[in-house]
């Protein structure tokens, strides 16, 4: 949060536009879906990792100028994009795994959120576990295409 607050106000805007979230860099602002944010379960550890994405807002910038230098192809920058992204992933986890017990008393408990899952012995785990995840995971949920878009309309 410190990181977020150094580099400006994050604001938080519901769109029924929207099915997923994002968070917007040039307008600093987090974007939920409306079907997401009408489910607290959902909504707090996706805003919780949209607000970790816009801690990354600085590795972000750089991965985009070191992508321009290279002159990567849409895939690897999506790639690229996906391994810093993958913070994110790694800080919601890490935040559910300490708070699962107060979000399950109060009802919140939803661990596919928070990118974690149940073990068949009931033992909390990270659902994705490295980048290589991360990427898979992105490419198999049409997730990558968005950033591939990006950056080829960026370049042409």
């Amino acid at each position: 949060m410190e990181t977020v607050q150094k580099e400006g106000k994050v604001g938080i805007r519901v769109d029924p536009e929207v099915s997923t979230a994002y968070f917007h860099r040039q307008q600093r602002v987090v974007v939920l879906g409306e079907m997401m944010a009408r489910d607290p379960t959902i909504a707090m550890g996706v805003l919780a990792f949209e607000l970790s994405n816009a801690s990354l807002d600085r590795a972000f910038e750089e991965c985009e100028r070191n992508a321009d230098i290279a002159q990567l192809s849409p895939r690897e920058f999506a790639e690229s994009f996906e391994k810093v992204e993958y913070n994110s992933t790694r800080n919601v986890q890490a935040y559910y795994m300490e708070a699962h017990e107060t979000l399950r008393r109060v009802g919140l408990d939803n661990p596919n959120a928070w990118q974690c899952m149940v073990t068949a012995q009931g033992h909390i785990e990270p659902s994705t576990r490295s980048e290589d995840d991360a990427v898979a995971n992105s490419l198999a949920t049409g997730h990558f295409g968005r950033y591939e878009q990006e950056y080829a309309k960026r370049n042409m």
